[in-house]
């Protein structure tokens, strides 16, 4: 079991844990989405990073995600060519939880492209 699928597993608990509160949850979350499909960041804007957090809120809630308006969002950034290392794994986390944990739907040249992207990131020792 990989720990994405058991976080979520766990976190699915969320709801019935919140009780009333779940539905209030919901709506924040919904509202940190900007008109562009990425989640706000402290200064209001979009930021991948903060656009993970909203998915799998979202998915922890058993909320529907917004699909089209995040396709449109993470479609900006193609696989990521100008990235740093942080928001290239929140693009490849972002996609995966919208498409599934094989990130089926996605041509495999994305994939690829996405991989040998972050690739380029390993240090000398392997790290």
């Amino acid at each position: 079991m990989s720990v994405r699928l058991e976080m979520l597993q766990v976190a699915r608990l969320a709801p019935k844990i919140l009780g009333a509160s779940a539905d209030l949850v919901r709506l924040f979350l919904s509202r940190q989405q900007n008109g562009d499909g990425g989640f706000k960041d402290r200064t209001g804007k979009s930021d991948l990073y903060y656009t993970v957090f909203g998915i799998e809120g979202l998915l922890a809630l058993q909320a529907p995600l917004p699909i089209p308006q995040l396709e449109g969002y993470l479609g900006q950034f193609g696989v990521g060519d100008t990235l740093d290392l942080v928001h290239l794994c929140c693009l490849a986390r972002c996609r995966a939880a919208i498409v599934g944990k094989e990130m089926a739907g996605i041509p495999a040249s994305w994939k690829q492209e996405l991989l040998a992207r972050i690739e380029e990131f390993r240090s000398r020792d392997g790290g």
